[in-house]
Order: C-alpha cells, then sequence, then structure tokens
C-alpha cells in the first residue's frame, strides 16, 4: 500500500475493531487473488490486540514463527513479501558470523527470524522514522528486546545527512524533491558501524532500494576482515540489476557466490 493510499485509509476508517476487520477481510482477499499455498504457512489473527502470528511450515523457515503487531502496510507485504523475501536471506546459514546486520530491517520480519536462526546479536537498521517505530513494535511483539536493537540510520558509502521517500516497505534514498513522504535520514557505513566491533565477523543482509553497492563501497575494512553477506540485487540501477555488478566485486576480492531465491534475486557471498 503506497504512502498516499494509507494516509485515506487512516482518514476513512479510523483505528479500533472495524479497521481490524477490514485489514483481516482484505487479507484473505490477497490471499485468494495471489493463489498463495497455506501448505507454506499458517496465518492466526489475535483476538484482541488485531496482531496476527505467521508460522512457516516447509523449507528453511519451517517451524519459525513471527507476531505482526497490526499495520496498514502488511494489507498485501505478509500475504506476498514474506514468503517471497525471506528463504532467500537463510538459503546458506552464516557458519562463522559473531553478529548480524540487518541493513533495510522494516518490517522486522528478518530480524525477528534471525535472533532465532542464527543465535547472534542483531542489528536492525532501518532510517525511515515510521518503519523505525514499526520496527521496534515487533522487536517487542516477539519478546526480543535485548537480542535484537533497532538503529535508526542508513547504510551508505558515507556518513551525513540525505533526503529519504517515506514510502512503506519501498522507502529510499531520493535524489531530489518526490512529493509526499519526503525526510531527512541519517546515514552512517558499514566500517564505521563496525568499529566499535574489532575482530568479529558480521553476516550482513541488505535489501535497501537499489542503493546496496553504495552500501557494499563503504565497507573495504569489512571485506578484508571477513563477511558473509546475503543481499536483494533485484533493483534496476541503470538499466542492470544489482547483482551483476555485486557478483563481479564480490569474486574480486576472493569472495565465492551465489544467486538464490528467482522470485526474489538474493546474492549471497562468504569466504
Amino acid at each position: 500500500m503506497d504512502y498516499l493510499t494509507k494516509q485515506r485509509v487512516k482518514k476513512l476508517i479510523p483505528e479500533g475493531p472495524m479497521r481490524g476487520t477490514a485489514r483481516f477481510l482484505y487479507r484473505k482477499l490477497r490471499l485468494a487473488c495471489h493463489q498463495i499455498s497455506p501448505k507454506d504457512y499458517k496465518i492466526t489473527r489475535s483476538s484482541g490486540d488485531g496482531s496476527y502470528s505467521l508460522e512457516f511450515n516447509r523449507g528453511e523457515l519451517a517451524g519459525s514463527r513471527i507476531i505482526f503487531p497490526p499495520a496498514d502496510f502488511l494489507d498485501t507485504y505478509f500475504l506476498f513479501s514474506v514468503s517471497e523475501e525471506m528463504p532467500g536471506y537463510f538459503k546458506r546459514k552464516p557458519r562463522e558470523a559473531d553478529l548480524v546486520m540487518d541493513v533495510g530491517s522494516f518490517p522486522g520480519d528478518f530480524a525477528v527470524l534471525a535472533a532465532s536462526l542464527i543465535g547472534k546479536k542483531v542489528y536492525a537498521f532501518e532510517p525511515d522514522p515510521e518503519n523505525y517505530d514499526y520496527t521496534q513494535e515487533m522487536i517487542y511483539a516477539n519478546g526480543l528486546r535485548g537480542r535484537v536493537e533497532a538503529i535508526r540510520l542508513g547504510i551508505f558509502n558515507t556518513n551525513g545527512r540525505t533526503m529519504f521517500r517515506s514510502d512503506g516497505v519501498g522507502s529510499r534514498i531520493c535524489s531530489g524533491p518526490e512529493g509526499n513522504g519526503i525526510c531527512t535520514v541519517e546515514l552512517t557505513t558499514i566500517d564505521d558501524f563496525l568499529s566499535d566491533f574489532s575482530g568479529r565477523k558480521p553476516f550482513i543482509k541488505m535489501d535497501i532500494e537499489g542503493h546496496e553497492i553504495e552500501a557494499v563501497d563503504g565497507a573495504p575494512k569489512t571485506f578484508q576482515n571477513g563477511s558473509e553477506w546475503s543481499i536483494a540485487s533485484y533493483h534496476l540501477v541503470n538499466g542492470e540489476q544489482t547483482y551483476h555488478r555485486l557478483e563481479r566485486f564480490f569474486q574480486e576480492c576472493g569472495y565465492q557466490t551465489e544467486i538464490v531465491h528467482p522470485r526474489h534475486l538474493t546474492l549471497n557471498a562468504w569466504k
């Protein structure tokens, strides 16, 4: 659901039982339209606060469970994107990671799964103010305070501030005014963040809407010290999906690479 539509829904249907029911019915409709197999996961709605749980039934994530607090964007996201995005990130579990960086965390589903499946401290980077708040709610709803830490910073190839388009799961760095939803966010680099974790090897998951190349450019020390990566690389930049350039770069740095999960092209890289 885009930014403008979300604002219209908020005006037409105030938060409360009616809106909770509308969310649930719309999700069921989307489920039918997209014909997503109920064999993949089970969805259970809370009768209290409007949250729901999603439990994976098969594949790499079988038996894993996420609790989602209520939110309008989930009308389409949980039916389509959770099932398409998450398996690729866990296709190859990290072998030597000491910590996890979830870059572009919203809504926090990867961070929640990583905390249990990988068993290391997760740092969830989400610069969008509204998305950051929801990621915090996800952490609390799943009882992961202390194991997952939300950080309101964007990851790029430099420190500073930049303009940012606030648009739910499509939020991204932008080069100039693009209408509604523009804000300013703080940036850091992977190397600068990891400077406080000398000698520790990270597993870095990334989905930042086409700016993954710049984020990787900001990590030369991390490449030297050892790291494992899982990057959503289907985004088009200058007419080319980013996995082409990233794959060449990682291989030149001595990493092994694998492209997995064609429905949500993900580049895994490790030494």
